[in-house]
């Protein structure tokens, strides 16, 4: 048996009492609404995915308010 370790990052963007979701362009969930995420690359650290999954998604900029 073969194991499979899939680590992702989600996030939550509210703005004016709303939340952010996307719908899901493809993988076993296309069609199905989400929070903005997904996969962290290879030595990409956790905030730097969610930064770029933000992007790639949604087109948005993520600005720095955790640091």
């Amino acid at each position: 048996m073969t194991k499979y370790t899939h680590l992702g990052v989600y996030g939550i963007l509210i703005e004016a009492g709303k939340i952010l979701l996307i719908k899901k362009s493809r993988g076993p969930h296309k069609g199905k609404w989400d929070l903005p995420g997904g996969t962290i690359e290879f030595g990409e650290e956790p905030y730097e995915a969610l930064i770029r999954e933000f992007h790639e998604e949604t087109g948005l900029t993520v600005m720095d308010k955790m640091h």
